[in-house]
């Protein structure tokens, strides 16, 4: 078996999170939230990749893709609206989506195309209650089956 191509990784994943219940807009091309088309908006970007040879150089490495998630909210001027809720709605959705089907649920495979894909690291939010616009980053990290060239 042959590994995925890092092109075929983004696109199961991407196609995996812009059905995510409550996402107006999605995008593999990240933007200011002051260009985002629509809200709430989830953006995709693959910023950085990292092998590891557990075993020394001479097997096959454990390869990580990483993508980082923007995901933008407009909660609007409401005193009475708490910015968290919606938030916390799309983020409690998009966890859902990561954790895999069923049974299997915490081995997310994007159909068999890699290994796992996980929430890696902090989730960093600014829920927006100063002016409505809110904001949550994080990485979703996928590793990748070898199978050589």
């Amino acid at each position: 078996m042959n590994s995925p191509t890092r092109e075929e990784v983004a696109v199961a994943l991407f196609a995996l999170l812009k059905v995510v219940p409550g996402i107006n807009y999605s995008s593999r091309r990240p933007a200011l939230w002051d260009n985002s088309v629509a809200m709430p908006a989830l953006y995709m970007g693959n910023p950085e990749e990292n092998y590891v040879y557990p075993n020394g150089t001479a097997t096959p490495p454990m390869i990580t893709l990483d993508f980082d998630i923007f995901l933008y909210i407009n909660a609007g001027q409401d005193p009475n609206v708490t910015p968290d809720t919606q938030m916390n709605t799309l983020l409690d959705a998009i966890e859902l989506a990561v954790a895999g089907p069923g049974a299997n649920a915490f081995v997310q495979t994007l159909g068999g195309v890699v290994n796992h894909v996980w929430i890696d690291g902090p989730i960093h939010r600014a829920p927006g209650y100063l002016n409505g616009q809110g904001m949550a980053l994080f990485t979703l990290r996928a590793l990748v089956p070898w199978g050589g060239p």
